[in-house]
């Protein structure tokens, strides 16, 4: 590892990469380029405004690559107030360069990509707003001028420091691909989104970097969910649960397999009553029960336990019924219902019956409660709540995409998505 020190303030300056072309000395921010071998004072751009997370020399695994902090620079969208910091990687492989973009909290992966988009020209750089980047389509994002304003660390590229650089950003979360533009020159860049929590674990000894302000321009849905996509999914597991509802249920036998008479007052209340015994037979099914009664100004409630006299299993089904009527100021009116059902599902062939423990107004009239089961009774329900339950979820998910699609494009300084 070469050692020099920098010719302004004697500071030690040990350099990683074979081709550093330029240093920014750490301590008193002064240039050094290495043209004659030796370092030489250069200039100085040294104007930070963001805090620099992660120091020089510091090694970590990002998505299984390994890669060193070789410099630090900040960038700035020129007459905007914007900007950005800029970790130089160097990959271990290799060492080829990379860069980890910050800003705002969010983070981008990005490595130099070779610049062969025919959408893209000195000439189309004010007219492009999409291209083509293998099979995709991107959309163009940012159209604007950058500078350098502060550099720290070794450079291993001829870095033009000194003048304004064109940039163009399109983005397809989670991917951004960029150009910078200088004079006849394109420079072309591929980036990706990186979570925070892969940044703590990579390089910040599991301290958690700084809060996410807003929506990146790269910044995918959910990690990577694509309502669009999951609601055409969920179309088609509509049409499915359709298809599967009118096949199961036209085959549905929905017969009538027991009715019996339940007479209930002060000498039945809480005494068990006994049903005829009844027969399940060919599968498991479910079976519908319906009780009705002559209620009037009365209620009375029915637990019936459906018993299998073979395996002893139980299954109790709580069933609550009330009306009331009269005449108030002229105006007939009435409330609650005389009638109701149950549905028990997946209950296995064999012979059974009911124990009916029953309840109601004490000293009241006797009430009369008519219990009938119906077996393999058609139903939609499971369909249904499935539908609703993804075709909801669809509706949500589209919903909040358009919100932070909305969010993104409010940091763009494209008019067209406006």
């Amino acid at each position: 590892m070469p050692h020099f020190n920098c010719p302004a303030c004697k500071a030690g300056i040990d350099l990683q990469h074979p081709d550093t072309r330029l240093y920014g000395c750490p301590k008193c921010g002064t240039l050094s380029t290495f043209q004659s071998g030796f370092p030489e004072k250069a200039g100085k751009v040294n104007q930070s405004k963001i805090a620099q997370l992660i120091a020089l020399g510091t090694t970590g695994v990002l998505r299984n690559e390994e890669y060193t902090v070789i410099a630090y620079t900040e960038r700035a969208a020129v007459g905007s107030g914007y900007s950005w910091a800029e970790y130089v990687l160097m990959r271990s492989s290799d060492r080829k360069p990379f860069f980890l973009s910050f800003s705002e909290g969010h983070w981008l992966l990005v490595e130099n990509i070779p610049a062969q988009y025919p959408e893209v020209t000195i000439a189309s750089y004010e007219k492009t707003i999409s291209l083509t980047h293998e099979g995709k389509n991107f959309e163009l994002f940012s159209r604007f001028s950058g500078r350098y304003t502060c550099i720290r660390g070794e450079i291993p590229w001829e870095l033009d420091y000194q003048h304004n650089i064109r940039c163009l950003e399109f983005i397809r979360p989670p991917e951004m691909i960029s150009f910078e533009m200088q004079q006849s020159r394109i420079d072309a860049f591929r980036g990706v989104y990186i979570y925070p929590k892969e940044i703590k674990r990579a390089f910040l000894n599991g301290h958690f970097p700084p809060g996410r302000v807003g929506i990146a321009p790269a910044q995918p849905f959910l990690r990577g969910l694509r309502p669009n996509q999951f609601g055409i999914a969920a179309f088609i597991f509509c049409l499915f649960a359709l298809f599967s509802f009118l096949y199961n249920n036209s085959n549905r036998q929905n017969k009538e397999i027991m009715r019996d008479s339940f007479y209930i007052n002060d000498s039945t209340v809480n005494k068990p009553l006994l049903s005829p015994t009844f027969k399940l037979d060919d599968k498991v099914t479910n079976i519908e029960v319906e009780v009705q009664t002559d209620l009037t100004n009365n209620w009375c409630a029915l637990d019936l336990t459906l018993v299998n006299e073979v395996t002893g299993e139980e299954r109790t089904i709580p069933l609550e019924t009330a009306y009331y009527r009269g005449v108030e100021d002229g105006e007939s009116w009435s409330e609650g219902d005389f009638k109701q059902t149950a549905f028990v599902c997946s209950v296995t062939p064999g012979q059974y019956h009911f124990v009916a423990t029953t309840a109601t107004e004490k000293a009241g009239p006797t009430v009369r409660a008519d219990v009938a089961v119906f077996w393999d009774v058609p139903t939609v329900w499971n369909e249904v709540l499935l539908c609703l339950l993804f075709g909801g979820a669809a509706l949500v998910f589209m919903k909040w995409q358009q919100i932070r699609e909305s969010e993104r494009w409010e940091n763009s300084d494209i008019t067209h998505k406006k």
